[in-house]
């Protein structure tokens, strides 16, 4: 499991898993998966606060790619 630092919006999160995973040339979606829910949250809004959506430290961020 990796741990990244700290960012405050969807959009910054996304550039930084690229750039972390070295994942430029894909189109990423990234997920929410909150603890007991059975399907992941879509990510989608990439202005959106992470803290808005539900994101804390605990957190688990599904990285996919866009097909």
């Amino acid at each position: 499991m990796q741990q990244m630092e700290y960012c405050h919006e969807v959009g910054k999160l996304k550039i930084l898993c690229e750039t972390f995973f070295k994942l430029t040339s894909m189109n990423l979606k990234l997920f929410l998966q909150e603890e007991g829910s059975p399907l992941p949250i879509l990510l989608d809004n990439e202005m959106e606060s992470l803290i808005d959506v539900g994101v804390g430290n605990e957190s688990i961020i599904l990285v996919d790619e866009e097909s």
